[in-house]
């Protein structure tokens, strides 16, 4: 085993990580506290996605109550799947509540929240939303890129599928 060197026994130089120079008279910003690095770390993020969870999987449930007349109108039958519906609203939330956290998800979101509700995109918007249902669900073009035999497939499932019996 070695013995520790005489230079780690010396106090570190005040602007070693600072950036501050050691004789400037200028103090270094204090260490953050551990209550506020424990707000901002893990746990944080995880307790604010569970919350965020919770409520969504609450909100769908109070929905489905609703929904089904107090439960007079559910099929139990459908307990499976409702039940499986809980849990899958509840892991999107909090996997988009984490996903958000991150400084750089949250600028997308915050811009792309601002893009989605600027006026410019409101002017486009009455005709976007229905040129974009022809184009991919009415007519699929992206798959006529793919081979035409394919477009014309999926063209006869899909409107067979849309006509009435």
């Amino acid at each position: 085993m070695t013995e520790p060197s005489a230079a780690s026994a010396e106090p570190p130089d005040p602007g070693a990580r600072t950036g501050v120079p050691a004789g400037s008279g200028v103090q270094a910003p204090a260490a953050p506290g551990p209550e506020r690095e424990a707000a901002r770390g893990p746990r944080s993020v995880t307790v604010r996605a569970t919350l965020a969870g919770v409520a969504v999987s609450v909100l769908l449930i109070i929905a489905i109550v609703l929904g089904s007349r107090m439960l007079r109108n559910f099929d139990s039958a459908l307990l499976p799947y409702a039940v499986a519906t809980v849990f899958l609203a509840f892991g999107v939330a909090y996997r988009y509540t984490v996903w958000i956290s991150a400084p750089g998800a949250r600028r997308l979101f915050v811009q792309g929240r601002r893009s989605l509700l600027s006026v410019q995109n409101f002017r486009r918007a009455p005709t976007a939303l229905p040129k974009m249902i022809a184009t991919y669900l009415g007519f699929q073009k992206f798959l006529g890129a793919r081979s035409h035999a394919r477009w014309a497939a999926h063209q006869l499932i899909f409107w067979a599928a849309c006509w009435p019996p």
